[in-house]
């Protein structure tokens, strides 16, 4: 019966249905022909959307739409600009080192490219850029957004998991510092080839300026991520701290905050939000009928070649996931993968922090390609390129990240470090 449900699920997906009704149908289906009480479906549904770190996340999509409202991303482009803009590929630099900073607060990619690409593509064709290398730049330095802490994404992995989402966080710094990191020295080792132009050079009074000016800008992910990490307050406490300040800022410092735009804000992040708790709804009912089919044990047993090489069992995970998040948004995919990798996880002795962090990030770079690839499409609209020309000139930082990912497998402490020196396990 199981079979023909997954069938099911697959098949409604293929043909187009949003992944909530897939989820939502097939397992209504399962429940029917099992005749169970359909009361269990709320129930169920109700368990998947109750939990109270979830509510972080409705909280840092609004994080994000304020920033852009209220001048902050305009203040730290500005800034990054001042640091790096004479360097080598200057804006290109800028470009990255924006994506680190935004990610600090927003936690999201498609916030990252909107936010930042909407200031700095144009930006960078007036001063030289082609389309395709601008919107390549932004689409790939976004995907830092889910990976750096806060991470969306990470949230909803580490509800599904049933694991530490601040662990999750933690485990995601380091490889989303390192992809930084890399992205800016390959940017500044193939500037002179690709043509990329230097900026004016800042003096000390314009970069002093643009510091002061963009100091509790700059400030913002300091506080959210820090709190995080001292533990002095929770995911959902941070994120509220993050739209809070967020607001102050734009509002009463800044004084560029648009209230009429923040009830659309308000309106999108509802929306939003609304569709991703209706998802998580409905995961959790496809999720109960996996368990009590004990699909858990028939998976384990059916991989039992690969538990014996947990290096080996990883390497296929990962690429599923490659090929899950090239057809499915990062979302999607880990709620269809994570209720059937769990059982995996406990079978093979793997670190559940390890590995779920680095699923978690190949479900990301799906964003970085066709045929789903939102941010991908998004950064090739606003820079008004081809997205294939965009996805081309953006495979450098993909491979980037798929390295990362490989060196994360074979060298746990890339991923483990941070959660072990903060949580002591």
């Amino acid at each position: 019966m199981i079979v023909i449900v997954l069938l099911m699920l697959v098949a409604l997906i293929a043909l187009g249905f949003p992944i909530a009704i897939a989820l939502l149908v097939s397992s209504i289906f399962y429940f029917f022909m099992q005749d169970v009480p359909g009361m269990l479906i709320v129930q169920q549904m109700m368990t998947g959307a109750s939990s109270f770190v979830l509510v972080a996340i409705p909280l840092f999509i609004l994080a994000g739409q304020l920033m852009n409202n209220g001048g902050i991303t305009r203040r730290i482009v500005r800034f990054c600009n001042a640091l790096l803009g004479r360097a080598k590929g200057g804006l290109a630099q800028v470009n990255i080192l924006s994506s680190m900073i935004f990610a600090g607060i927003s936690g999201e990619a498609v916030a990252d490219t909107a936010g930042l690409g909407g200031v700095l593509i144009p930006a960078m064709k007036k001063h030289g850029y082609s389309a395709e290398d601008a919107g390549a730049i932004t689409a790939a330095a976004s995907v830092a957004g889910p990976i750096i802490p806060p991470s969306i994404p990470m949230i909803i992995c580490a509800s599904l998991a049933q694991v530490s989402v601040g662990q999750m966080f933690l485990g995601g710094a380091l490889p989303g510092l390192l992809f930084i990191a890399l992205a800016m020295l390959f940017t500044y080792l193939i500037a002179d080839r690709a043509g990329f132009p230097r900026g004016e050079k800042s003096d000390w009074s314009e970069l002093r300026h643009a510091f002061f000016d963009a100091f509790w800008a700059l400030m913002a992910p300091v506080i959210i991520v820090g709190g995080l990490v001292t533990g002095v307050v929770t995911v959902t406490e941070a994120a509220v701290i993050a739209v809070l300040y967020v607001f102050i800022i734009g509002q009463f410092v800044y004084r560029e905050i648009d209230l009429r735009q923040v009830v659309s804000e308000l309106w999108y992040t509802a929306a939003l939000s609304g569709a991703i708790m209706f998802i998580l709804a409905a995961a959790k009912v496809y999720t109960y009928a996996l368990t009590r089919e004990q699909i858990a044990h028939v998976l384990t047993q059916s991989l039992d070649v690969f538990i014996s090489s947990p290096h080996l069992l990883f390497m296929v995970i990962i690429l599923i996931a490659l090929l899950i998040g090239a057809i499915l948004s990062t979302t999607a995919g880990l709620l269809l993968m994570v209720p059937l990798l769990a059982p995996l996880v406990d079978a093979s002795g793997l670190n559940p922090i390890h590995f779920y962090v680095l699923v978690t990030i190949a479900l990301c770079i799906g964003t970085l390609t066709p045929p789903v690839g939102i941010n991908l499409y998004l950064a090739a609209s606003i820079a008004e390129a081809p997205p294939q020309r965009v996805f081309l000139r953006a495979l450098p930082y993909l491979l980037l990240l798929l390295a990362i990912i490989v060196l994360g497998i074979f060298m746990p402490s890339l991923v483990l470090a941070l959660p072990h020196l903060v949580y002591g396990s």
